[in-house]
């Protein structure tokens, strides 16, 4: 079957290809990434915010975006942080991209 993608495309990734089929394509529109993005500016307080996500997975898109579109911060941290509880410190940062 032939792939279609939306008339306001923004970005394509691959998928890992691990599930049935192997990799796919991932798009995302415009207007999906402006609504999510809308979404966490309601749902979150504002302020520096960590890149937690390898660049190659669809949320990193919207860990970019949204504090630079916010004005924030973005803090890009030497090593991947993996999970939630791990503490992250400042001296951990290589980048910060957004700040005045």
């Amino acid at each position: 079957a032939p792939t279609t993608w939306p008339d306001d495309a923004l970005y394509g990734l691959s998928t890992s290809g691990t599930g049935p089929g192997g990799r796919k394509a991932v798009v995302g529109s415009a207007a999906a990434t402006a609504h999510r993005l809308r979404w966490e500016r309601r749902a979150f307080a504002g302020g520096p915010a960590v890149l937690r996500t390898p660049p190659v997975f669809v949320d990193a898109i919207h860990e970019v975006l949204a504090p630079l579109l916010n004005g924030d911060a973005l803090l890009v941290p030497r090593r991947r942080v993996r999970r939630e509880h791990q503490i992250f410190r400042p001296k951990d940062t290589t980048t910060r991209a957004g700040e005045p």
